[in-house]
């Protein structure tokens, strides 16, 4: 089954909040935002998400497709502050549960990082990762990003405190 990792189409919005719905009720120690509430985000703002990387706005997402399906993606966002504009943060990393241990995370992260190499604006990418999460820790890892700190209690989930651990690469 051949995957191909690209950035997504704005009429293509609906297979990402899918996924992303999936990913966010599925595993939510993995990200910031609950399923609750992205559940009532307008269609607009999915559609946002994706125009504002089909433009290199302020991110850029890109998805691994197989066939007509959104099987994982990750998003990288920065801001044009001038003091910042440098720094770009990697967010919303997943792969659906069927499709993982196929180097589709691995393929994700590495795009993404060379999508930021094209911009020529970058030198440094950083994430924040649940300190629980052993698996992604890995992949981040493998993909040359060093642990930098820990942020203790970062994250509130079912009435207890979770810590994130702090990783960056030079680019």
């Amino acid at each position: 089954m051949a995957i191909e990792i690209r950035k997504p189409k704005i009429e293509e919005w609906e297979l990402y909040k899918t996924l992303r719905l999936e990913s966010l009720q599925n595993f939510p120690l993995a990200f910031a935002t609950s399923y609750e509430e992205s559940l009532s985000d307008v269609d607009e703002k999915w559609m946002n998400y994706i125009k504002s990387s089909l433009e290199n706005k302020e991110s850029i997402m890109l998805c691994a497709f197989s066939e007509d399906k959104i099987v994982g993606s990750v998003t990288v966002i920065w801001s044009n502050r001038i003091k910042t504009k440098h720094v770009a943060q990697l967010v919303g990393m997943f792969v659906s549960p069927e499709f993982q241990r196929q180097g589709i995370g691995k393929k994700l992260v590495s795009e993404a990082i060379e999508e930021l190499r094209k911009l020529s604006q970058f030198i440094k990418v950083k994430l924040d990762v649940v300190s629980e999460n052993n698996k992604a820790i890995k992949l981040y890892e493998n993909a040359g990003f060093n642990k930098v700190g820990e942020l203790h209690k970062e994250l509130f989930i079912d009435g207890k405190y979770y810590d994130l651990i702090t990783m960056e690469m030079f680019i």
